[in-house]
């Protein structure tokens, strides 16, 4: 928030700003944590917008230093009441100035023509570009396009690793995977279209709802279970399964997302993607020292090269995701993504039973096999 909003403010909505800030930071990563839609509701409606664009920025802070993907349109559109450009600074901020201003825009190709395609709203921003929703005109089916963004149109990393996740996404077809359907450039920009999926990804439901039961963790995770044996039995390590990365529909059926950290394996031990598709060895997608994943659900041995990554390696950020997705935290904390590393490499296994009472020994069971330190103790 600006200097300008805090003046307009008395000193006692200041108090209460600055303790219930103080109250979610410390309920961050606890059972006790709770959303800022929860916090909100005994807010005088007056000073809701100022309390929520505290909550909001101090939530920012705290998922960049979790390793977490930072989505400003999500923000955006949960919280109308606040100034979208307040929520933009913010996680210009926390992302060190390198969310493309385009792609945080949430009008800057809305009804423009791609392909066979017109947008209709963005509905998601990332790391390596925006999501749109868009309806071809001929078929009149709701579609969701993909753009790399717009400052790696000319570097030949991201577009090769976009180009990867093209082609791993044309090889896979199942219940629980998002479909791709089509590929294309737009301007320069090339750009994925796959189905569009009316659901909110498990991340957001567990910030905004809190934990989920048991029952419908473990239907999720088997559901997810069941998507990646396909897309390894198709040679494919995803390499960043994480709630952010499943969605949930009004059926209840789970879809993986983002297949754009993904490696296709070939029988000869190379990969598609890696070191033989670029021109000099510090152009290596998959290079020692360049971190590909999510240090909350990382495996160890994916941390220390991502070459190591195999299907073991989903099965431990397919277990941390059970982890957050039971208890509303994640498994390790940290305040920097090299702390929590450190800490799946480390530390313990967390005790799932003794932070949810409802959970069987048998299901800890399973949860610490997938959480083994060492690829050979796993599933």
């Amino acid at each position: 928030m600006t200097d300008a909003s805090f003046k307009n403010l008395s000193d006692h909505t200041l108090i209460r700003i600055n303790a219930l800030c103080n109250k979610f930071e410390q309920n961050w990563q606890t059972d006790a944590h709770q959303s800022i839609e929860t916090l909100l509701t005994d807010v005088d409606l007056k000073e809701r917008p100022f309390m929520a664009a505290e909550l909001i920025e101090l939530e920012l802070e705290l998922l960049a230093r979790g390793g977490e993907n930072i989505y400003a349109d999500d923000y955006i559109r949960r919280f109308p009441f606040v100034d979208a450009q307040l929520i933009l600074a913010a996680a210009k901020c926390e992302t060190m100035g390198k969310v493309d201003p385009v792609l945080l825009n949430r009008d800057s190709f809305v009804s423009m023509q791609i392909g066979e395609y017109t947008v209709l709203e963005q509905i998601g921003c990332g790391g390596m570009g925006a999501v749109y929703k868009a309806v071809h005109r001929r078929m009149q089916r709701d579609v969701a396009i993909k753009m790399l963004r717009t400052e790696y149109r000319n570097n030949f990393q991201f577009l090769a690793r976009f180009s990867r996740e093209v082609q791993a996404a044309a090889k896979l077809s199942h219940p629980n995977i998002v479909t791709a359907f089509d590929a294309g450039e737009f301007s320069g920009t090339p750009y994925l279209v796959s189905e569009y999926i009316d659901a909110q990804n498990l991340a957001d439901v567990v910030r905004e709802s809190g934990p989920i039961p048991v029952r419908e963790t473990v239907d999720v995770i088997l559901q997810t279970a069941r998507g990646l044996q396909y897309i390894h039995s198709q040679g494919i390590i995803h390499r960043d399964i994480k709630p952010a990365n499943l969605l949930l529909d009004e059926t209840g059926c789970v879809r993986i997302l983002d297949v754009g950290l993904s490696r296709l394996r070939q029988t000869d031990g190379g990969e598609s993607g890696d070191s033989r598709a670029v021109a000099a060895p510090h152009t290596d997608l998959s290079a020692p020292g360049i971190l590909m994943g999510t240090a909350s659900c990382m495996a160890p041995e994916q941390a220390r090269d991502c070459r190591d990554a195999d299907e073991r390696s989903d099965i431990y950020s397919l277990g941390c995701t059970m982890f957050y997705l039971l208890t509303g935290r994640h498994c390790y904390s940290g305040k920097t993504s090299l702390d929590q590393i450190l800490a799946h490499h480390n530390q313990p296994i967390p005790d799932l039973e003794s932070l949810h009472s409802a959970v069987p020994e048998s299901l800890e069971r399973v949860f610490r096999r997938m959480l083994a330190k060492r690829p050979d103790d796993r599933y």
